[in-house]
């Protein structure tokens, strides 16, 4: 989802008075289980009955920045979030491909190399991207970002 830039002040509004509403209904700010409300649709709309802001998370997932336009491709956004992240990234990594037991309940696609438009990354990760991508997407763009 790509906003045109005349309409990025009311998206903002509509983002800060979603934060604002939410920052007023967190009773434990020290509390870990409270502090999820920011980052977690479900959380925000169920713990703390910010509606305004699950729904702005919501369409979050679904926004890019302009640079990466040139991408095409499907947004799928989970209705709950995935919990029992793995401790290291290999461990994810691991979990998730091939799909250890989970494809049961999610959709898997399979895309063939000459599907996939690009990458993006971070440009201090791009020199490791590429070591450890397969030979068949080495051609691929790689479309870099200041990751900070």
């Amino acid at each position: 989802m790509y906003w045109q830039h005349s309409s990025a002040p009311a998206i903002a509004a509509s983002f800060q008075v979603g934060y604002y509403d939410l920052k007023s209904r967190i009773r434990y700010p020290e509390d870990a289980m409270w502090d999820t409300c920011y980052t977690n649709k479900a959380a925000a709309s169920s713990i703390a009955g910010a509606k305004l802001w699950a729904s702005l998370l919501e369409i979050y997932e679904y926004m890019e920045v302009i640079r990466h336009s040139f991408q095409h491709e499907w947004r799928i956004v989970k209705q709950t979030p995935l919990y029992g992240y793995k401790d290291t990234t290999s461990e994810v990594i691991k979990n998730i491909s091939p799909p250890t037991g989970w494809d049961k309940f999610e959709r898997v696609l399979s895309l063939p190399p000459c599907d996939i438009a690009g990458f993006v990354c971070p440009e201090y990760d791009k020199e490791k991207l590429l070591s450890i991508l397969p030979v068949e997407y080495k051609d691929h763009d790689i479309e870099t970002y200041n990751g900070q």
